[in-house]
């Protein structure tokens, strides 16, 4: 079995040859294989699409822009008013360091230490350490919160306007114009602050959203349901007027106007549909009721 398989083996790759040569007379010797394809085969591809630009400022001119950039100046300084956690850390590894200090001072020698006293001269200089790193870490920390709440204002603020601008805040065929801002004089009260008028307006705010969604919830008025329906009753009249120049002039028989009716048949084949004309019963009666 071994045998009769190479002989069919052998007898594959003899019938191949004369078709590996018919290639290799046509074309570069390849023993009928298609070459590799390089990097020279290929040709530079563009990639064409609409894209949305990333940075708001390429959506503004003018004042608006000169705005915005003043936005993001102001986020971005800051946050560089916030102390950093390198310099916070450094505090906090001096201030460990001295605890350690006045620990290794007072321990008692059989425990490493060098068995000082509390009013030692060393101690007292490791302790006003210990106390002045407590208290710059306490200073670093309370201006990190607070100045990253500002931060955290400002950038929010920044980014708002950016997602409203690059997001379809603008709609499409509308063109942003310069508004000058009002005087702080004017918005204040007479011995109104700053954060005193801010929640003013937000008060206020909440009473129109109020009053908005008091005014959407209300039912239509009636004057207009009123007018539509006699708007409608007029068409239908209109449109169902008798005929009467006939019977005036050559006294023929009164016409009605008809309507077109359209009806599924249901004894029949699915979809069958029928249609036929009516007088029009409905304009009929509207103008007996408007007459």
């Amino acid at each position: 079995m071994t045998k009769q398989a190479d002989k069919d083996w052998r007898q594959s790759v003899v019938e191949m040859l004369p078709r590996m040569e018919a290639n290799a007379g046509t074309g570069p010797a390849t023993g009928g294989l298609t070459p590799a394809t390089t990097a020279a085969d290929f040709g530079p591809i563009s990639f064409h699409g609409n894209r949305t630009p990333d940075d708001p400022a390429a959506l503004l001119d003018g004042l608006p822009l000169v705005k915005m950039t003043a936005l993001n100046q102001r986020a971005l300084d800051l946050h560089g008013a916030i102390p950093s956690f390198d310099d916070v850390q450094q505090v906090r590894l001096d201030k460990q360091q001295h605890a350690n200090r006045i620990a290794k001072l007072v321990a008692h020698r059989s425990e490493g230490g060098f068995g000082l006293g509390d009013d030692a001269p060393q101690v007292s200089v490791e302790r006003k350490k210990l106390e002045r790193a407590e208290q710059e870490l306490a200073r670093l920390t309370s201006l990190q919160e607070i100045r990253t709440g500002r931060w955290n204002s400002a950038s929010q603020l920044s980014q708002s306007v950016a997602d409203w601008l690059l997001r379809g805040g603008v709609p499409q065929g509308c063109q942003i114009e310069t508004f000058e801002d009002a005087p702080l004089s004017e918005l204040l009260k007479k011995g109104e602050t700053i954060a005193t008028a801010v929640e003013r307006f937000r008060l206020r705010r909440r009473e129109l959203a109020a009053d908005l969604h008091r005014v959407r919830s209300s039912p239509w008025p009636s004057s207009l349901a009123k007018v539509a329906a006699k708007e409608l009753i007029d068409r239908l009249a209109d449109a169902g007027m008798p005929n009467l120049d006939g019977a005036i002039e050559h006294n023929l028989p009164i016409s009605f106007a008809t309507t077109r009716l359209q009806s599924l048949v249901y004894n029949t084949s699915a979809g069958a549909i029928a249609y036929g004309e009516s007088p029009d019963a409905i304009g009929l009666r509207g103008c007996s009721a408007i007459s």
